[in-house]
């Protein structure tokens, strides 16, 4: 048992200091991205991974940037934000915390942007940088009569 109590925090030390020795830019790249954007990065890694025609993360996130960048210029019509290409590199995640830092920057520059509708405008822009009609995006209050059942018809005999 006593040995059982030194090993744990040793190993426990080997570990944290193991995570440390990976550099950060190698993080970015193996590991999912830290991020306060959870709606979007959970609908980037299901396109990623789920959907028929695995898009590329640059189609996706340029969509996402466009789909950002209209909703910030709905909301405030002289904005001026970060704009230019991100030099995505075709990493996932690395594409991804790329994404999500220009993102900030683009709410930085324009604090009066609400956050949510400009994270859903992205998440809206990935599905329609898909140029297909099955991938869209529906916000909570859409979400919440999809799956609702049809309200019973009836007339002219049928019901």
């Amino acid at each position: 048992m006593i040995r059982l109590r030194t090993f744990v925090p040793l190993l426990a030390v080997v570990l944290l200091t193991a995570c440390s020795l990976v550099p950060a830019e190698l993080q970015r790249e193996l590991l999912p991205s830290n991020t306060s954007y959870k709606t979007a990065e959970a609908a980037y890694q299901v396109l990623i991974e789920r959907h028929v025609d695995k898009p590329a993360s640059n189609v996706l996130l340029a969509g996402a940037l466009n789909g950002a960048t209209t909703e910030v210029q709905k909301e405030v019509p002289n904005a001026t934000f970060p704009d230019g290409p991100l030099a995505l590199t075709g990493s996932t995640w690395s594409d991804f915390a790329k994404f999500s830092d220009r993102l900030d920057a683009v709410l930085k520059a324009v604090p009066s942007a609400d956050r949510t509708l400009v994270e859903r405008a992205a998440v809206d822009g990935m599905a329609k940088s898909l140029n297909e009609c099955h991938t869209y995006y529906l916000d909570p209050t859409r979400a919440k009569g999809f799956n609702q059942p049809q309200p019973p018809v009836s007339g002219i005999g049928v019901t």
